[in-house]
């Protein structure tokens, strides 16, 4: 099999990955958390709602206590019908403490009010530089979810005002190099941010890594990774979707499980 031809093929092995991430000072309620992340579907682009109506039944079988949709549902152009057909998809995520859903540099070039109008009574949580309290087990989780960076006005100020104290941070941002942005705002509190946006390059190469990164993706591009000078992680995933060319190389679409531990 030449490597163009594997190459067109990894882009529909969707693959689960189990990420553990240490956090100093988490709230011992958030020990244990399981967070679902699914991003970057990009459908209309090679793709379509059965793509992800897959990665939702993936990340159901997970059971996670939290689920979260990192951006980049759809692409610029997409059909109505693939649109409506996106959200009825990601209506069937299940949690228990529910689905909250960041807005990519794709979705707006779709039109983000046609994105919000979708996601309008499915149940689905929208965070456009907006945050919400949520208790487990009698810990706080402050969950801050910003506009994207790239063609929207992100707001992370307005997404914490009103986060007590002593809760934890989970930052859900497209881009993840936004990190570097928010991370004077997390201070010395518990945080994590959940990114997609780079694909990880879709492309990698021994040795080399990724052929391309795009902009807002390139320092923290794969995997997880600190803030230099920080206590804020950052996650970036591989993503589901494609951009550009229908290929991945050594770098498959994946849904993510991360569990919550204190260090």
């Amino acid at each position: 099999m030449t490597a163009a031809t594997g190459g067109l093929l990894e882009r529909h092995r969707l693959q689960l990955e189990r990420v553990d991430v240490a956090i100093p000072h988490l709230p011992p309620g958030l020990a244990g958390l399981r967070i679902a992340l699914l991003t970057d579907l990009h459908v209309g682009h090679y793709a379509g709602p059965e793509q992800a109506a897959h990665a939702v039944a993936l990340a159901n079988s997970l059971r996670a206590d939290l689920v979260v949709v990192g951006g980049d549902l759809v692409h610029d152009g997409v059909s109505a019908r693939d649109l409506t057909g996106t959200a009825a998809a990601l209506a069937h995520l299940r949690s228990a403490l529910g689905t909250w859903v960041v807005l990519g540099n794709h979705d707006l070039g779709a039109g983000a009010s046609r994105v919000e109008a979708a996601l309008a009574g499915t149940g689905l949580h929208l965070l456009v530089n907006a945050g919400q309290a949520l208790t487990v087990r009698g810990s706080n989780l402050w969950l801050a979810g910003v506009d994207d960076v790239w063609l929207g006005r992100p707001d992370l100020a307005r997404a914490l005002q009103g986060a007590p104290g002593d809760a934890a941070r989970l930052l859900l941002s497209h881009a993840p190099d936004y990190a570097d942005t928010a991370a004077p705002f997390v201070g010395d509190a518990p945080a994590l941010q959940l990114s997609g946006h780079s694909h990880g390059g879709q492309v990698r190469l021994p040795g080399m890594g990724a052929l391309h990164l795009p902009p807002w993706g390139r320092k923290y591009p794969i995997g997880l990774q600190r803030v230099p000078g920080s206590r804020l992680q950052v996650y970036t995933s591989r993503g589901i979707g494609v951009t550009g060319p229908p290929l991945r190389f050594l770098c498959p679409p994946e849904v993510t499980l991360l569990r919550l531990h204190s260090s």
